[in-house]
């Protein structure tokens, strides 16, 4: 079988699934950060086995280091889903479909409270933590007024709605707007209602960047949630540098070239906003790998070599054309993974280690 070719031994396991194709694609896109993974692995959990928690930290290192080392063809993540409680305080319920984003904001909660009991939290915000500025300023002459907010969060979420590319989509997001009329701005110091403009934008870019596509919003005319199946291209090389507030960084020797990132993930939904199938597209960058560069498609258990070239056609969400007419293709990203473009030095992976 494929995947038990032993130059798919570097982390080419499938995940096998009931309902669960949304926690195997975002698990397989963070199994395959090397940096993540090789720190959740470093993680020294003894202390965590003795604390009543859901135990995502060490059911985390036994998937990774099963991936990583196991000749099956696939991983069960049963024993993730018994430990692991949603937002209801419930176990994962295997056959509910549910939405990946929201799994991955619970999942990173969980985690990082974990970590904090062992002083690790900082493996999380190294690799993913993005810090957004929000910035408000008087648009009134006679009154001096600036607030400056920074907040952190794991993904942009970017609406795709109408737009053709996630470049017009992250200019939308920093797009400055006006406060006025019924939304004008409270000034505390003047004690009064002011124009002022507001403009949020990327303020501190981690080593992986997670984008958000919106691709789900609240029909008010049917009540119901539907999905966007909207085309919207995405690069292989984008810089962030235009849509990043450089002078709130505390950095003046910031470069626009340090702001380059890289394509290495793609996480697809198939379907409508009723159901539908989460799998996802990565790039092996495990240097020592013999498929270091290469791209593969996880798909529950079934993980094949991937043409990059093929990202339009899967996951741009084209306007597919046949004999009998036009159709929207349901198949489309959810969400990317962008690496930053230059190398750092990776924590010891731990089950190369010398014995």
């Amino acid at each position: 079988h494929l995947m038990r070719g032993k130059v798919f031994m570097e982390a080419m396991l499938g995940q096998r699934t009931l309902c669960t194709c949304y926690i195997n694609s975002l698990l397989q896109q963070l199994f395959m950060m090397p940096e993540l993974r090789n720190n959740i692995l470093n993680l020294d959990t003894t202390s965590l086995a003795e604390v009543k928690c859901d135990n995502v930290a060490i059911n985390l290192q036994k998937i990774f280091a099963s991936l990583k080392l196991s000749q099956q063809q696939y991983y069960s993540p049963n024993e993730f889903c018994k430990d692991f409680k949603g937002f209801d305080n419930q176990p994962v319920k295997v056959y509910i479909q549910q939405d990946v984003d929201e799994f991955m904001n619970r999942l990173t909660e969980k985690l990082e409270s974990e970590l904090k009991r062992v002083g690790q939290d900082n493996i999380l915000r190294d690799s993913l933590e993005i810090q957004l500025v929000q910035k408000i300023i008087s648009l009134e002459s006679d009154i001096n007024f600036e607030s400056i907010k920074k907040d952190p969060c794991l993904s942009i979420p970017l609406d795709i709605k109408g737009t053709q590319s996630i470049q017009e989509a992250l200019d939308s997001f920093v797009k400055e707007e006006v406060l006025e009329g019924e939304n004008k701005q409270r000034c505390e110091s003047h004690g009064k209602l002011i124009r002022a403009s507001k403009q949020v934008m990327l303020h501190k870019l981690p080593r992986k960047l997670i984008l958000n596509l919106k691709r789900f919003e609240f029909d008010y005319n049917t009540m119901l949630k539907k999905k966007l199946n909207d085309y919207c291209e995405f690069p292989e090389k984008l810089n962030f540098y235009k849509w990043t507030d450089t002078s709130s960084i505390g950095d003046e020797t910031a470069k626009e070239k340090d702001f380059d990132y890289d394509l290495v993930g793609v996480l697809v939904h198939s379907g409508s906003a009723e159901g539908g199938h989460y799998y996802s597209f990565i790039k092996e960058r495990e240097k020592s790998s013999p498929n270091y560069g290469k791209w593969f498609e996880f798909n529950d258990t079934r993980v094949q070599e991937f043409n990059p070239s093929n990202l339009k056609k899967e996951a741009f969400g084209t306007q597919q054309k046949g004999s009998h007419g036009s159709w929207e293709r349901d198949s489309n990203a959810y969400l990317l993974v962008y690496q930053k473009s230059d190398s750092t030095a990776l924590p010891p992976d731990p089950t190369k280690e010398s014995k």
